[in-house]
């Protein structure tokens, strides 16, 4: 694939009715999704395969909330969005989605909701991290702030 994306683990939707069906399969692989592994508390073992690939130049589409909006409201990000741009270093692009909160399957393919993907100015690692002291060790706060950061200017796209 050329663009890949970070999934929950495949064993999250184990229990989840019909996604199970879809995402605890190879078709989730195949499509370039690498799975998250939650609860470790340390996100270079949670992210060591995202972290690879990004050293390898691949290009990584994440969902800094972690999940999907229970609102509609844009939702604080979580610290793995930063963590990857500290230690691959790499270039985040900030990506809004509307039009998608409450739709339903018929709604989308019926096209009687409009989707609108608005893309962001990039924010480079330097941008990021300009106000850490010691850039090599931030720790678990400052990823969230930087992550809540980057919601920040995601919210800003409309």
């Amino acid at each position: 694939s050329p663009l890949f994306y970070a999934v929950r683990e495949k064993e999250f939707y184990n229990e989840k009715g019909w996604r199970r069906h879809i995402f605890n399969t190879w078709f989730v692989r195949l499509w370039g999704g690498y799975g998250a592994k939650v609860g470790l508390n340390d996100y270079e073992k949670s992210l060591e395969r995202h972290i690879k690939i990004l050293h390898e130049k691949g290009s990584f589409c994440v969902f800094p909330e972690g999940g999907i909006t229970r609102d509609g409201a844009i939702q604080g990000g979580r610290g793995g969005i930063s963590y990857l741009a500290h230690s691959a270093p790499c270039t985040i692009i900030p990506v809004h989605i509307m039009g998608v909160y409450g739709m339903s399957p018929i709604d989308f393919f019926s096209f009687k909701r409009k989707i609108f993907v608005v893309f962001g100015q990039p924010i480079f690692p330097k941008d990021l991290f300009s106000n850490i002291e010691q850039p090599h060790e931030p720790g678990k706060s400052v990823w969230k702030v930087e992550s809540d950061y980057i919601m920040k200017k995601i919210g800003e796209l409309k």
